[in-house]
């Protein structure tokens, strides 16, 4: 006889086991306070992963508006306090002091290869290396030109200048009481070149510069050296890091410097197209016929001072200009 006997289970004993240890588990839980459902996560629990993304979903948003608003808003948060209008020009506003002119014209980038020879080797040779002649002064000219223009009081401020002691346009104009004089730099640096040009040919080429309308033998020198210095300064300025590299030359001792380098320059032609389109038709030398400012400028309007050695220096020249 077998020691031990297994004695069939019955499935209703079964069942009353299962129960008795369920109710067992829920008297457990029910000493603490909690059912066997409420093991289960609590509600709010459930919902923070929802409210993570939620979270998530906000904050990209806002970053997203944040983008559009430094990228499509003027470009007051990209250039300290000045005040731009429009998103023309990012790049040169970064680079360059404040200017109004940014915000009126595109001036887009182009790769050029600088014309670097001493002898140019082909033919016909760049018009601004050929030898004097009146097509080749025109081109000079055409280069600085340039019109005057108006801009506001606000903008004379955030260029750094006292609207008290800058010149309004006259009324003339069209362009009302909010309305000074200006011009491009470029127009200025542009003409002290062409006149260091003219300069290196004898007098006989250029004798009305020297002793003429446009120039007196006394103040010919001092205009040559202020141009000298203010491209000087331009150079200095906007000095860049081009490389120029040597190279072997047939008949040539020595290495020659190749000059020709790739550049990122501006479109100049940019620049002349929008200063031929504007209103004003005042072109560069003509601003000293106008007697118009001379018997309207009132008698209260202030000056600046004028330094002695400049003021003998024209006084000298018995032409009463204080333009050079």
């Amino acid at each position: 006889m077998p020691l031990f006997t297994e004695s069939p289970v019955k499935l209703d004993d079964r069942l009353d086991e299962e129960a008795l240890l369920s109710n067992g588990l829920e008297s457990k839980h029910e000493d603490t306070g909690m059912t066997h459902n409420t093991c289960r996560r609590p509600l709010h629990r459930r919902n923070w992963g929802a409210r993570f993304i939620v979270s998530g979903i906000i904050i990209n948003i806002c970053l997203f508006l944040v983008l559009s608003y430094l990228i499509v808003s003027p470009t007051t948060a990209h250039t300290g306090n000045w005040r731009y209008k429009t998103n023309k020009n990012q790049a040169l506003k970064q680079m360059t002091y404040y200017s109004p002119y940014l915000d009126q014209v595109e001036i887009p980038f182009k790769q050029t290869q600088v014309d670097g020879f001493l002898v140019d080797p082909t033919y016909p040779q760049s018009i601004y290396k050929q030898e004097p002649s009146p097509e080749v002064d025109a081109a000079w000219s055409r280069l600085y030109n340039f019109r005057y223009k108006v801009i506001s009081e606000d903008e004379v401020r955030q260029l750094d200048k006292d609207p008290r002691l800058t010149v309004k346009a006259p009324i003339s104009w069209g362009y009302g009481d909010n309305a000074y004089i200006s011009r491009t730099d470029v127009a200025h640096r542009i003409h002290c070149l062409d006149m260091l040009r003219k300069a290196t040919y004898p007098e006989s080429v250029y004798p009305h510069l020297r002793d003429g309308e446009e120039e007196t033998r006394v103040l010919w020198r001092p205009h040559v050296m202020h141009c000298t210095h203010v491209l000087l300064q331009h150079l200095m300025c906007t000095a860049t890091l081009e490389a120029v590299t040597y190279n072997w030359m047939e008949g040539m001792r020595f290495p020659i410097a190749d000059f020709s380098i790739n550049r990122q320059c501006l479109d100049v032609e940019a620049i002349i197209r929008w200063e031929e389109e504007r209103d004003v038709v005042l072109d560069f030398d003509d601003i000293k016929k106008i007697d118009e400012w001379l018997d309207n400028v009132p008698a209260d309007t202030p000056r600046i001072p004028v330094p002695k050695p400049y003021l003998d220096l024209f006084n000298s020249t018995g032409s009463g200009m204080g333009l050079l």
